[in-house]
């Protein structure tokens, strides 16, 4: 770095000078030998026909229209040390650019100095660039065949730019798989190209709308893609000069048949409820794109404020990604406003500063910057800061505040003023929002081998077929089959052994890989027995299922998972083996031959770090086995650094081999506990992780029904117990979340705006056989089941179920129909 540059202290500078323009790259120049000084030849006008133009220079403080030869720049810029010149009075110098790439093409470069910015775009022979200098802003916009404006803006804010704190009693409107399921390709490739970003960088896709009104503004939907590209680029630069650890990346920049309200706020609501075709529309494009957020720009409003968005106040919400959603106005969102960076910062729950109209943001310190009256370097407010007063300007840094001193600046924040921070945290919970972990249903059949009148599939297919034989495999399609779409992950399926000939057990698996040893369902001769299977398919879209006996199956799938999310089925991995033969081993070595569990005993067992689970999981799905019990009893696996719950994952009568899967949250430190309540053996196989951040929360678990009679059979506050057995051929509903001193909220710890809830049900002392089915309340009984059971058992499985309304209850619960008469009792686990 050269002296004069020397002054500047880091990559970027603005320095008055009075040299006369020259040609590109000038050969002489005022500024001190070194850097290579790029000007640009003056250009007549160019053409305007979309008046994109003529808007920009409308409310300009000056402008002057140039030829640049965009190729030239980039290999100046890539060469090192450079001084633009934008005006007579004006030149930016930068002398550590970072290169990347820009938003849907092109070359981004970015640097930051001594009261400066820089992020400037080539892509072709375009050029679109804005930044700051000596804190007077400007702007590089291309109007074709190598012209571009360049431009100096106002400091003046156009608008204010505010927030809204989510009403917990308006619902957001649901998507359904059946919404998305005709583009899961799309969604399969997009979570592909996430993955691998997400390797070196914390990402958060964006998907980015402009209405009506924005496209007559820009002067037509190329120049406001081509403007919103430049928004995400100038984001990312305030990003990396904040020191955060997170990068946007653009999920999709179209056009919405929809001209803006009246007010930015009616925009949200518009958007956020899908009140209109099209912008329900948007919803379904965000699920199939896996955008975490979406942004809307609008034209100029006019004395409304000119930005909008919902605060994330709380990091662990259910409704938190439903409302990931802001909306700016053309004149606000690019620099040097920064509005799009700012209603972007209200989603990751970064605040205003200090005194400014505001509610509460993720933490105590989500607060913006601004500095005082008689500051040395003057008046100035980071991104998220409001002006003080309408006689302050306060020109916008291109920073979130942090407690740090920028050079040639200032301070930027405090201990308390501290938004860097925030996005840290809130980046992981907000980076995790899409793809959803699971996309539920109500139970389809896809597998039925009887053949009589009622035994059908929801589409035909593999109905009748048979006695499946001993020692047989079955292929069975699953993608694009019912509400399953092509080119998911995985698929949750109940699988169900019928009247088997023999002891034996089931495998699944994705059949274009080798069968593996674990079983996933184990049975005695003449049983009906079903567990819950998280199945990994295939690339067309199948699973294998392995018979060790001959018999009948069914197979009824109620969720898929997308891959590419926070919820990462697993190749199955043995984690805990209590047998010492010379085959019962787990995948690494430990937690193998230590002989049985003694009754009531408890062992702790790692999780995180073993059989392909990351390290920093939250929770995780297995398939629990209790293997010959010397007696009657249960099993409960919970997180070891909490209370032993009174619930109950897995039940077992003595000598018997049952297998249950259980959904459990891991402790601080990725273990588990499991208690037996009679002597036996105990497998864990796990099928799948959480990672952290998910929309997908574990929980304690929390008994929510209970229908057995005694002051022993009780449920985590008192309600939905003691009714008696349920009839044969009734259903049983029950609330979860409902009406409490006139705010809705969720029993046993589940958020009041869950929309799914993970359980365990368990039939006990059934008094003929039969199964029980989980369905939308008001709905038929769909022909399938989630949990079978023969006279006098005591029989769990794991049910994943969408929470509906009951009206008689004015609550959302459960509906659950059972075939023969039995108890009932249900736990549960997580919510999402």
């Amino acid at each position: 770095m050269n002296s004069t540059l020397r002054r500047a202290a880091a990559g970027l500078s603005a320095i008055a000078a009075t040299a006369a323009l020259a040609c590109v790259p000038a050969a002489g120049s005022a500024v001190a030998s070194g850097p290579t000084v790029v000007s640009f030849d003056e250009s007549v006008a160019a053409g305007d026909p979309t008046g994109e133009i003529a808007s920009i220079a409308d409310r300009a403080v000056q402008v002057r229209t140039v030829d640049i030869d965009a190729g030239s720049l980039a290999t100046q810029f890539d060469g090192g040390d450079v001084v633009v010149e934008l005006f007579d009075d004006l030149h930016v110098a930068v002398d550590a650019a970072v290169r990347t790439a820009g938003v849907d093409g092109g070359t981004l470069w970015r640097a930051t100095g001594v009261g400066s910015a820089l992020s400037i775009t080539i892509d072709g022979d375009e050029v679109r660039a804005t930044g700051i200098a000596q804190g007077r802003p400007f702007s590089i916009t291309p109007s074709g065949a190598g012209h571009h404006l360049i431009a100096e803006h106002s400091t003046a804010s156009p608008g204010r730019l505010d927030h809204v704190e989510p009403d917990p009693d308006v619902e957001v409107p649901k998507i359904t798989a059946a919404d998305v399921a005709q583009s899961s390709r799309q969604r399969a490739a997009d979570t592909t190209e996430r993955a691998t970003a997400a390797t070196t960088m914390r990402t958060v896709r964006v998907l980015t709308v402009f209405t009506a009104d924005a496209s007559s503004w820009y002067g037509g939907d190329g120049n406001a893609q081509g403007a919103i590209e430049a928004m995400v680029n100038d984001t990312n630069t305030v990003l990396a000069n904040s020191n955060i650890d997170t990068r946007i990346v653009s999920a999709g920049i179209r056009p919405v048949a929809y001209s803006a309200g009246f007010t930015p706020s009616d925009d949200l609501d518009a958007l956020t409820y899908g009140d209109t075709q099209a912008l329900f529309g948007v919803l379904v494009d965000r699920e199939i794109l896996d955008a975490d957020v979406i942004m809307m720009v609008r034209g100029p409003a006019v004395g409304s404020g000119c930005g909008v968005a919902w605060v994330l106040s709380a990091q662990q919400r259910a409704a938190n990604d439903d409302l990931a959603i802001g909306v700016i106005d053309t004149e606000c969102a690019p620099a040097p406003e920064y509005g799009y960076a700012h209603e972007l910062g209200h989603l990751f729950g970064a605040q205003h500063g200090m005194g400014d109209n505001q509610g509460s943001g993720a933490h105590s310190f989500s607060n913006g910057y601004r500095a005082p009256v008689g500051a040395p370097g003057g008046r100035y407010r980071t991104v998220m800061a409001y002006e003080d007063s309408l006689t302050c300007e306060c020109p916008v840094v291109p920073y979130f505040s942090a407690p740090r001193t920028i050079a040639g600046i200032g301070p930027i924040g405090s201990a308390g003023q501290d938004n860097a921070r925030t996005l840290n945290l809130t980046s992981i919970p907000v980076a995790a929002y899409r793809p959803l972990p699971l996309w539920t249903f109500s139970p389809e059949r896809l597998l039925e081998t009887r053949n009589g009148p009622t035994d059908t599939t929801v589409d035909g297919q593999f109905r009748g077929v048979g006695e499946r034989g001993a020692g047989t495999t079955l292929q069975l399609q699953v993608g694009g089959r019912g509400s399953v779409p092509n080119g998911v992950d995985a698929v949750l399926m109940n699988v169900t052994a019928i009247a088997p000939d023999g002891a034996g057990h089931i495998t699944v698996w994705p059949c274009d890989r080798s069968q593996p040893t674990a079983s996933n369902l184990n049975y005695g001769p003449g049983q009906v027995v079903a567990n819950t299977v998280l199945a990994k398919l295939d690339a067309q879209g199948r699973v294998c299922i392995y018979t060790h006996a001959r018999m009948h199956l069914i197979a009824d799938a109620s969720a898929w998972s997308p891959g590419g999310g926070s919820f990462r089925p697993v190749d199955p991995a043995r984690l805990l083996e209590t047998r010492n033969g010379p085959t019962d081993t787990t995948v690494d070595g430990q937690f193998q031959g230590q002989g049985a569990r003694p009754a009531g005993s408890v062992v702790a067992v790692q999780v995180a770090g073993r059989g392909n689970v990351p390290p920093d999981a939250t929770a995780a799905m297995f398939n629990v086995t209790a293997v010959a019990p010397a007696a009657a009893g249960h099993i409960t696996m919970w997180p070891c650094d909490q209370q032993q719950p009174t619930t109950s994952s897995l039940n077992a009568g003595p000598g018997q081999v049952v297998a249950n899967a259980v959904f459990s949250k891991l402790d601080s430190n990725g273990f588990v506990c499991l208690y037996t309540h009679a002597t036996t053996h105990l497998i864990v196989d796990v099928a799948a992780a959480v990672t952290v951040g998910s929309p997908l929360v574990p929980i304690q678990p929390a008994r929510v029904a209970e229908t057995r009679i005694g002051t022993e059979f009780t449920t985590v506050d008192g309600y939905a117990r003691g009714i008696g057995a349920i009839p044969g051929g009734y259903s049983y509903a029950f609330g979860i979340v409902g009406l409490s001193n006139g705010s809705w909220a969720g029993r046993g710890g589940v958020d009041p705006d869950a929309w799914t809830l993970i359980t365990n049900v368990t039939a006990v002392t059934p008094e003929q056989a039969g199964h029980i089915t989980s369905f939308p309340c008001g709905d038929v009984v769909p022909t399938a089941s989630n949990l079978n059971y023969a006279p006098g058992q005591v029989v769990a499985n794991m049910v994943v179920a969408d929470l509906s309304y009951i009206e008689n209850l004015d609550a959302w619960g459960m509906c659950l129909y059972t075939h023969g008469t039995t108890h009932m009792i249900v736990d549960v686990v997580a919510w999402m």
